[in-house]
């Protein structure tokens, strides 16, 4: 084979490979993923529901849960702080105390939401100034019951308040380990990384196998 030949067959292996990596890339494009829960059977959700220093009554949702239907709530601006109040689907905050308007519960990396751990899930739910951690929360398709939690922030003077990613368990009635999400590249970052890893693999290559300056 003519070098020639051999060059037109690389840069054609080149071509798939690039079309392999944007496809790749593409897939991370959405706002919500489904990850692998190391459980068998349960995918742990998550998305972003991009609300930064809020400082006026906004509203919220986690669309195409499972069963079908959208789990919405509110989040109210009142002379004390913030309130919680579910829209459908019994999308539910956990509270300090029974019954309703109790402060979040604050949780952290490693705590556990979830059934059967003495947790109140209840609407009305309020912010204290300063909080900084997740809130847990739940909702409920049909007898189904699903549990997760969101990364919340509230000012220290109580006057704006932050929910950005959540994340929740698709298997129902499965508890969730809260932990802190890692920073997903952009598509495009992660076509550059990809590209800058095969031009070093394809660089090494040539290193250990030069290509014969005789034709054959």
């Amino acid at each position: 084979m003519k070098n020639t030949d051999r060059n037109a067959t690389r840069q054609t292996n080149k071509t798939r490979k690039l079309g392999k990596v944007f496809a790749f890339a593409t897939a991370f494009a959405g706002t919500e993923l489904v990850l692998d829960g190391g459980v068998a059977e349960a995918e742990l959700v998550w998305g972003n529901f991009n609300q930064v220093n809020q400082t006026n009554t906004f509203r919220f949702s986690i669309t195409n849960v499972p069963g079908g239907g959208t789990a919405t709530a509110g989040i109210f601006v009142e002379t004390d702080g913030f309130r919680w109040s579910f829209g459908n689907l019994n999308f539910q905050p956990v509270q300090t105390g029974t019954g309703s308007n109790n402060n979040f519960v604050l949780f952290n990396e490693g705590d556990v939401v979830g059934p059967d751990l003495g947790l109140n899930f209840s609407d009305n739910g309020r912010s204290a100034a300063g909080f900084d951690g997740h809130i847990g929360f739940s909702f409920a398709n049909g007898r189904s019951l699903h549990y997760g939690y969101v990364r919340a922030v509230v000012s220290a003077d109580g006057s704006a308040i932050s929910l950005t990613d959540y994340h929740y368990e698709s298997s129902p009635d499965t508890a969730i380990t809260v932990v802190t999400t890692a920073a997903v590249p952009e598509p495009s970052s992660l076509a550059l990384l990809a590209l800058g890893a095969a031009g070093v693999a394809g660089f090494r290559r040539r290193k250990l196998h030069p290509e014969s300056s005789v034709s054959s």
